[in-house]
């Protein structure tokens, strides 16, 4: 009997952390259109289970800093996709800040800015690649943050 609980318990100890591994991207934005823009992201997700979601913005608009979580999002709020994705925000250099849903299983992504007495509005929509690395192969000249 106790060999067998032993047994379960490595069991359950080695499925937890299997399970805890981080998952990074590392990627550019593409429009909606197949242009690309000169900025995108590298993040981890992690925890357990993995909700989190932490990175900086790469390439043109690049040193903001990135946080945020995964959660389950209405498909009428993605851009052509469904199920859950990274909910994150960006501090940017004036009142309002730039979020982002992005999709991990359909690599979409749309962009939206708030605060700063504006409202809030959708800015840019996408795709995105991950491996496609903004920094070092830029590939378009406006940044996602850019109407």
């Amino acid at each position: 009997m106790k060999k067998m609980l032993v047994l379960l318990c490595m069991v359950i100890m080695s499925s937890m952390l299997a399970s805890a591994s981080n998952t990074y991207y590392n990627f550019t934005f593409q429009n909606h259109d197949g242009s690309f823009f000169c900025d995108g992201m590298s993040i981890v997700n992690y925890g357990v289970p993995k909700q989190l979601v932490d990175g900086v913005q790469t390439g043109c608009y690049s040193g903001f800093n990135t946080q945020g979580f995964k959660a389950g999002v209405s498909s009428a709020y993605q851009f052509s996709a469904t199920g859950g994705v990274f909910i994150m925000g960006t501090a940017t250099n004036n009142p309002s800040s730039l979020e982002y849903l992005l999709n991990p299983v359909y690599h979409t992504w749309l962009n939206w800015q708030s605060g700063g007495g504006s409202g809030e509005f959708v800015v840019n929509y996408g795709y995105w690649h991950n491996g496609v690395d903004a920094g070092t192969q830029q590939k378009g000249t406006k940044s996602s943050a850019q109407r």
